[in-house]
């Protein structure tokens, strides 16, 4: 049996949720890139870029399976998506962190007493600048995993309906 396709309020706001996520990973991805080239912290963000190639194509898919009205798009099961999702609910919050307090970490960094105030002014001015855009780059794919753990309770939810469905059509069968 096909899922349906009938755009309720429940399609559209897994259709607004999924592309929520896709505005967030390539947000992730623009971010990590710019933080890579204009600071150099390529290891820093290095998660947000898997975190944010990964959510990509499941989210795309998705949106593009929600929005073809002609179903010409297969969606992919409600078991597997709550899957897919989990798994990139688990990959979008623990690889960034883990990635960044790696090659970050705590540390606070100190001007040497060789050099003069302006340029050690300068110095932690770029340092703060960068450390909003690595932090950017971390906090967007909490959020992108914040959304894919509600997609799971939606996919549960639907897992749970069509499981009734086939019940309640297996009862009327055999009753009849």
């Amino acid at each position: 049996m096909a899922r349906p396709r009938v755009p309720t309020v429940y399609a559209f706001s897994q259709l607004f949720l999924r592309a929520t996520c896709v505005a967030l990973s390539l947000a992730t991805f623009v971010t990590a890139l710019y933080a890579t080239t204009r600071y150099g912290y390529g290891k820093a963000v290095s998660g947000a870029f898997v975190a944010s190639l990964l959510a990509l194509p499941i989210d795309v898919v998705e949106v593009v399976a929600l929005a073809d009205a002609r179903r010409h798009v297969a969606r992919c099961s409600e078991g597997a998506l709550c899957g897919l999702d989990f798994l990139t609910a688990v990959i979008c919050a623990v690889v960034p962190t883990l990635v960044w307090l790696s090659s970050v970490g705590f540390v606070e960094h100190h001007c040497d007493s060789d050099r003069s105030q302006k340029e050690c002014d300068r110095e932690e001015r770029n340092r703060r600048e960068a450390s909003d855009f690595v932090l950017a780059a971390w906090m967007m794919p909490m959020a992108v995993a914040a959304l894919h753990i509600a997609l799971c309770v939606f996919s549960c939810v639907d897992c749970g309906r069509r499981r009734r469905t086939r019940r309640r059509a297996q009862a009327q069968a055999e009753s009849q």
